[in-house]
């Protein structure tokens, strides 16, 4: 079957999958480096006036939660100081709440 046969106009379709290519493996992906002490005090400093970035950077140091679950964060999710992280169906380990410091 041709490309023109279903009606796209095109026959010079190229598949961008190549003989040999691998698959990449998500240990791979992971993130290999953890911020020491210092750095995480440079940080908390250097955000200081950041304004909305700058809290999302403390947010995320102070929860150590994904910058996702931080961004998308809603006032209907706080109660109390806690925190009820939303968990979709695919994500395992979550915490589903957690009580934050009064500096959050």
């Amino acid at each position: 079957m041709t490309c023109r046969s279903i009606g796209c106009g095109r026959d010079d379709y190229a598949s961008p999958v190549v003989r040999g290519m691998n698959r990449y493996k998500p240990a791979d992906r992971k993130g290999k480096r953890v911020l020491n002490d210092e750095e995480i005090r440079a940080s908390w400093v250097c955000t200081a006036e950041m304004g909305t970035y700058g809290a999302l950077v403390r947010l995320l140091l102070l929860t150590a939660q994904r910058c996702t679950k931080v961004a998308t964060m809603l006032w209907d999710d706080l109660a109390d100081g806690v925190w009820a992280i939303p968990t979709e169906r695919r994500e395992k380990g979550n915490g589903e709440r957690l009580r934050l410091l009064s500096r959050a």
